[in-house]
């Protein structure tokens, strides 16, 4: 719900009619306008206002945040730079390497929680080298299936097998390591200017 600019407040909630749960957001233009530019890595509103279905409106202001929405959800995200792929190397790599240790100690709650991790991250490093805007977890599957089949079949073998295993995760941390040039060199230094 768009409210007026005049409004000094914003909110969330839901609410249940005919046994639909529904989930609200209200906010004047000025503060999804705020929320347009502080979303640039996951234009949550953007996606709202771009897919959503307008059924009543007022203002041609609404139609205007529609336009700039779907200008949001049109741009690709940047390529990853040199360094971002080093980092992304970094990361599969030390989380893969963790679980091992995790394994070792048989410590399936660490386990667990590190094999999570590091399916996310390979499904993260997938979106960003493919320069997509990465879906709701409940519509990753069907994402990732219109561009890469092998990666899903390696996806749903890592997420089925067992904890204490790491064949078909290695398989998936493989085919991530390629999305990125390779894995990372055994002597890895990254220098950078600093961000103060």
């Amino acid at each position: 719900m768009i409210l007026d600019n005049a409004c000094q407040f914003r909110e969330r909630g839901n609410t249940w009619i005919d046994g639909i749960e529904i989930e609200y957001f209200k906010n004047p233009p000025s503060q999804i306008r705020k929320y347009f530019a502080s979303e640039s890595s996951s234009p949550h509103t953007a996606h709202m206002l771009a897919y959503g279905e307008l059924v009543y409106c007022e203002s041609e202001e609404v139609k205007e945040l529609i336009k700039e929405a779907k200008i949001i959800i049109d741009k690709r995200p940047t390529k990853l730079n040199a360094i971002q792929v080093e980092f992304e190397k970094y990361f599969v790599d030390d989380l893969f390497k963790d679980l091992e240790d995790s394994i070792l100690n048989k410590d399936d709650v660490a386990s667990i929680i590190i094999r999570n991790k590091l399916i996310d991250r390979c499904v993260d490093v997938f979106c960003k080298v493919h320069q997509i805007r990465r879906e709701k977890d409940k519509r990753i599957y069907e994402q990732i299936k219109s561009i890469d089949k092998r990666f899903l079949i390696s996806l749903k073998s890592a997420l089925n097998e067992n904890w204490e295993e790491m064949n078909d995760l290695k398989g998936l941390t493989g085919l991530t390591e390629d999305l990125l040039g390779g894995p990372r060199s055994k002597e890895w230094i990254i220098k950078s200017d600093l961000d103060l």
